[in-house]
């Protein structure tokens, strides 16, 4: 549980710094990153953190920062009607933790103002998004930003819950196994229930006098989340699923959340032709993408009578100018799932979804 007193922070702190697995995981970034701490430090030095921000005193604005789409509406969610927390997002709408560069002239004075204010900074360090945004979290710590930790695995307490984590899938034929977490956990509306109430958690912490509203937000925002994988769930069971394959490895958590059974993971090909024939081979009437494939590609999956269905990860953020917009994730995961429906729903008349 995240502290509001310097004292416990230090004491959060030595604890973890405690921890074996911690230490590794930090030598692993230092080691593997060295030239970009150097630059985000020199970034932070830039906007004049310098000091420690000691403890928030009763009244002040708590501004708090998020990475991508889903920790965004998941916190504008949490936050809604507070006097004191206000939420912004570090990269514009249609930019994802891939393409946001801080040091980029187009983002970083909104990077600047934004660390500059910053009280707290909501983090899910357990997976990886992108190099330059893990490494806020130790610079986080470094300029006494508040970390908001939402992952309970990050706790290394035996009474806590853990998250299921997925490996990431690799390319059936041509791939070595992995133990990498896959990273698109918030694709998964059960998990990203459990993320929410912990960010309630957070949040009433971090401003125990608005508490209780936090606690109902967040109830009320997993609840609904809860009730959209109810609502498809039940009309999924009313179908009969057919064996996909995946061009991507990007939707292991929603598969997996609806019981569908990915027959083959196809994401380092030799040749379009290995694609039909693999497609053939799994009997799959349907193949799962992130991104428009070629039009070789398209119209060989269409020559096997699959049909393609293109998702989101909801990475790149929804909205206008510079401002998401709070219902994003929610609007997103919706669309994702209606047109897995319908593609399954329309298999029998081919093309593309």
């Amino acid at each position: 549980m995240m502290r509001s007193t310097r004292k416990r922070e230090t004491t959060l702190n030595s604890r973890l710094w405690r921890s074996p697995l911690i230490f590794s995981r930090v030598t692993r970034i230092a080691t593997r990153f060295p030239v970009r701490i150097i630059v985000f430090a020199a970034l932070l030095a830039l906007t004049g953190q310098g000091g420690a921000r000691g403890t928030i005193e009763p009244g002040e604005e708590i501004e708090i920062l998020t990475t991508f789409q889903p920790l965004f509406s998941f916190a504008t969610a949490v936050a809604a009607g507070s006097p004191r927390i206000r939420v912004t997002n570090l990269a514009p709408p249609g930019v994802g933790p891939h393409e946001y560069d801080p040091r980029a002239e187009a983002f970083h004075p909104a990077f600047a103002g934004a660390v500059r204010r910053a009280t707290a900074i909501v983090t899910l360090r357990t997976v990886s998004l992108s190099p330059l945004f893990d490494l806020l979290y130790p610079l986080a710590r470094k300029e006494k930003i508040y970390i908001v930790e939402i992952d309970p695995a990050a706790r290394w307490t035996p009474e806590e819950p853990r998250l299921p984590f997925l490996r990431n899938p690799v390319d059936s034929r041509h791939g070595e196994p992995t133990e990498e977490i896959n990273p698109h956990l918030w694709l998964s509306l059960s998990i990203a229930a459990i993320l929410v109430e912990r960010m309630g958690e957070e949040f009433a912490a971090l401003d125990p006098g608005n508490g209780a509203r936090y606690r109902q937000n967040a109830a009320r925002y997993a609840g609904r989340l809860r009730k959209l994988r109810a609502r498809y769930a039940e009309k999924f069971s009313e179908l009969d699923l057919p064996p996909l394959v995946a061009l991507t490895e990007a939707f292991p958590y929603l598969t997996t959340d609806f019981d569908f059974a990915v027959a083959d993971y196809i994401l380092s090909p030799h040749s379009p032709q290995e694609i039909g024939e693999r497609i053939e081979a799994a009997h799959a009437a349907l193949v799962l993408a992130e991104t428009l494939p070629p039009e070789e590609v398209r119209r060989i999956i269409a020559a096997q009578g699959a049909r393609l269905c293109i998702l989101d990860t909801l990475e790149k953020g929804r909205g206008t100018g510079n401002d998401l917009d709070p219902a994003g994730y929610l609007e997103g995961m919706t669309e994702n799932l209606e047109k897995l429906y319908r593609a399954i729903v329309e298999i029998p008349d081919g093309g593309e979804e």
